[in-house]
C-alpha cells in the first residue's frame, strides 16, 4: 500500500462483471458425482456457469445418457416433506477453457431436469464455486473480499485512484497481529484480512465479517473472495440472491471519519470476545435482522425471546433470588411436598420456577446497577407481554408510534446487552431517546 494509492486486492478481472450480474465461465468439462460411496450416479459434459439476473449463480451441463439409461432412472429423489439428505446431493468438478480445476459440493440436480431422448440439459443453481491455484509459500496470509452494495464503514484514509482523483474512502484497523482493511466504494465494499501464518485460523474470516455486518446494521453479501495461505490460493465466487439481505439500525455512528474509532473499537473488542464464528449473540442478531422488515407484532416476538436467549447464555449471574429468598423457597417446597394437596407436584415445580433465573429480574438487576436504562426496562416488558397475545391496534396511530419506540429500546437493549458482554465502551446511538441521540455508553451521557 505504498504511496497511498489503491492496493492491488481492490479489483479481481471478474467484480465489474459479478458487480453488473453478468459473470459467466465456459467448461470444457464438467462432473456431477452423486456425494455417497458406492455406485454413484454422475453425470458429465460440457457446459457453462453464470449468474442469472438475480445474481444467482447457475450450473449448466450437456449430458449424454450412457447406453443403459442408468443416471436417468437411478436420479436420486427424496420425500415430500423431509430435508433433503446429502447423499441425494452432487459434487461438482469443472474444467474450464484455460485448464483451471473448480469445485463445488451439495448440489441438487431435480429429477424434473429437462431431457431429450439422447441426454438431458441440467441446469441448476448454485451457492458457491472456488478454485485452488498453487502459489508461492509466504510467511503472510491475505484474505480478500468484494461485497457487492453499499455499507458504512468508516472513510478515514485518502486514497489515490487509477483515474487520478484522491478519495476518502479507506479505514485500517490493527489487532494481535492483523490488519483489517476496508475499501469503501459507491457500488461495492473490499475487505483485506492480512498478517503472518501464525495468526491465521479458518474462522476469522467469518468473525470479522460478523463483526463487520453488527457495526454497520446489514449482512454484507460476499460475491468474491481470494484467500491466500501456506502456498495455497482459494478464488471463490459465491451467489447473491438467496442472501436477502435487510437493514438495520446500526448501534453506533460509523461512516464519518471522527467515528472511525467507534468501528475500530467494536470490531476489537468482538474478536475479543468470540473465539469461534455463529456465537449466541450473532445468531440472536441475524434473528433481528432477518425479522426488521415484518410486522411489529412479528418483531416484537423475535425481540422479546432473543433478550431472553441473551440473558440466559450471558448474564446468569443476574435475576436469581437472594440466597434468604431461596432459602424460603427451600422451606416451602419441603412443606408442600409433605402436604397431602392433590396439586402440590404442579404447585413444587411453580415454586422450584420461583429460584431460577428470570429475564425481567436480571434486567432489573442491571437497570439498578445503571447498565442498562429504565426506558429499556418498560419497553421489553410491553414487548415480552405483546409476544404472548397482546396486539397493536391497527386502527390507533398513538399506538403504533408507542409500539415502534418500544421497539427500537428493545433493539438498543440489545446492542446494550452486546456493548456490556464485549466490553465496548466508545459511542452509541440511544434507541430508547427520543431522536435517538448519540451517547457515550461508558458514562450513559449524550455526546455533544
Amino acid at each position: 500500500m505504498e504511496n497511498n494509492n489503491v492496493p492491488k486486492f481492490i479489483r479481481s478481472r471478474d467484480d465489474s462483471t459479478l458487480i453488473a450480474k453478468k459473470y459467466e465461465n465456459s467448461f470444457a468439462k464438467i462432473t456431477l458425482t452423486q456425494q455417497v460411496f458406492d455406485n454413484p450416479v454422475i453425470f458429465t459434459g460440457a457446459g457453462s456457469i453464470y449468474q442469472d439476473e438475480a445474481g444467482q449463480l447457475m450450473l449448466k451441463v450437456y449430458h449424454v445418457y450412457s447406453a443403459d439409461y442408468r443416471e436417468r432412472d437411478l436420479l436420486p429423489r427424496g420425500t415430500t416433506g423431509e430435508f433433503i439428505k446429502k447423499e441425494r446431493l452432487f459434487r461438482v468438478h469443472a474444467i474450464d477453457m484455460s485448464g483451471k480445476e473448480w469445485i463445488t459440493e451439495d448440489v441438487r440436480v431435480k429429477y424434473n431436469t429437462k431431457h431429450p431422448s439422447i441426454g438431458m440439459l441440467i441446469e441448476v443453481p448454485i451457492d458457491e464455486i472456488k478454485a485452488d491455484i498453487t502459489h508461492k509459500e509466504k510467511d503472510e496470509f491475505s484474505i480478500d473480499l468484494m461485497a457487492i452494495g453499499e455499507y458504512d464503514t468508516p472513510r478515514s484514509l485518502w486514497l489515490k485512484y487509477p483515474d487520478g482523483s484522491t478519495r476518502r474512502t479507506k479505514h485500517i484497523i490493527t489487532h494481535n497481529g492483523l490488519e483489517i482493511t476496508t475499501i469503501t466504494d459507491p457500488a461495492c465494499l473490499y475487505i483485506r484480512i492480512s498478517g503472518n501464518n501464525k495468526y491465521y485460523n479458518a474462522g476469522i474470516c467469518d468473525l470479522v465479517i460478523e463483526a463487520i455486518n453488527i457495526a454497520v446494521g446489514k449482512r454484507i453479501c460476499i460475491l468474491r473472495s481470494i484467500l491466500l495461505v501456506n502456498g495455497i490460493v482459494t478464488y471463490k465466487i459465491k451467489s447473491t440472491c438467496f442472501h436477502n439481505s435487510k437493514s438495520l439500525s446500526q448501534p453506533m455512528p460509523t461512516w464519518l471519519p471522527q467515528y472511525g474509532d467507534n468501528f475500530t473499537d467494536f470490531t476489537v473488542k468482538y474478536l475479543n470476545a468470540f473465539q469461534k464464528p455463529l456465537d449466541v449473540f450473532y445468531m440472536n442478531w441475524r434473528r433481528i435482522n432477518s425479522a426488521s422488515e415484518s410486522l411489529l407484532d412479528n418483531v416484537a416476538l423475535i425481540q422479546s425471546t432473543v433478550i431472553e436467549s441473551v440473558l440466559k447464555e450471558y448474564f446468569k449471574q443476574y435475576g436469581e433470588p437472594s440466597n434468604e429468598e431461596k432459602a424460603l423457597i427451600c422451606n416451602a417446597m419441603e412443606l408442600m411436598a409433605a402436604s397431602d394437596n392433590k396439586l402440590k407436584t404442579r404447585i413444587v415445580d411453580r415454586i422450584r420456577d420461583m429460584g431460577k433465573q428470570t429475564a425481567q429480574n436480571a434486567l432489573r438487576d442491571l437497570m439498578k446497577m445503571d447498565c442498562i436504562d429504565g426506558n429499556m426496562y418498560k419497553a421489553w416488558k410491553r414487548r415480552h407481554a405483546m409476544a404472548h397475545g397482546a396486539i397493536i391496534s391497527a386502527g390507533d396511530p398513538e399506538d403504533q408510534q408507542k409500539a415502534l419506540n418500544e421497539s427500537n429500546a428493545v433493539l438498543g437493549l440489545f446492542y446494550r446487552l452486546l456493548f456490556i458482554h464485549i466490553g465496548y465502551d466508545k459511542q452509541a446511538y440511544d434507541y430508547s431517546q427520543k431522536g435517538h441521540p448519540i451517547i457515550s455508553v461508558n458514562s450513559l451521557r449524550e455526546v455533544p
